[in-house]
């Protein structure tokens, strides 16, 4: 039921302040119930409302029956229609794929996936002074563990990888281990069955011919 049959069945519209109707998302199926907002003016005319259409049958055009649910509203503020709402476009949307920073970290995650190592190049700092043989040393070895340091992100997606794959190979031991059993068991089955076989022949007295 559209806006317009909804208006028409209730007429005459109690006075409000706004109303606001919400066509049902056919997607939702057999849940796709429209929805419609009005804020009265007078509190008796609410009563009113609530009192005649509170379980009202509303018939479509196919014939179809469904009753309707009056509720106070929890939230007694409307939502603004979009339309009506100055909103500011981001410039930044459908952009990520020509970010630097994104494409740094697409080729880093990469060459991890690939097996190589990631080396962050690091851009030298420039001093007035001239720095001492131990800051020399220094300084090689942080730029070394810098170099060879891994992204904490990436970092975090190669340990859930390595714990995937923990799991499915302790899964593929628990299947190997119980289909060994299961072979074991109808191994033990027939040599049990096939010794009680043999038991039972010699068991039976023999025959003898007149």
């Amino acid at each position: 039921m559209d806006e317009e049959q909804f208006l028409k069945v209730i007429a005459p519209l109690p006075p409000n302040n706004e109303f606001y109707y919400v066509n049902g998302d056919l997607n939702l199926g057999e849940f796709a119930f429209s929805r419609a907002y009005i804020k009265f003016i007078n509190i008796e005319d609410l009563l009113i409302f609530k009192e005649k259409y509170d379980d009202y049958i509303f018939i479509d055009s196919k014939g179809n029956e469904y009753p309707a649910i009056v509720e106070y509203a929890p939230m007694q503020k409307l939502p603004r229609r979009l339309n009506s709402m100055n909103i500011k476009k981001d410039t930044k949307v459908n952009t990520i794929e020509d970010d630097p920073d994104f494409i740094a970290f697409k080729e880093g995650l990469e060459a991890i996936q690939n097996g190589t190592a990631v080396i962050q190049q690091q851009q030298p700092t420039i001093t007035n002074a001239e720095p001492s043989s131990e800051e020399i040393v220094e300084n090689k070895t942080e730029s070394k563990e810098n170099n060879h340091q891994i992204p904490p992100l990436v970092e975090y997606l190669n340990k859930k990888r390595l714990e995937k794959i923990k799991i499915k190979e302790e899964k593929k031991r628990k299947r190997d281990e119980l289909k060994k059993k299961k072979k074991d068991e109808i191994r033990m089955k027939k040599l049990e069955q096939k010794k009680e076989t043999e038991q039972k022949k010699s068991n039976q007295p023999e025959q003898s011919t007149k």
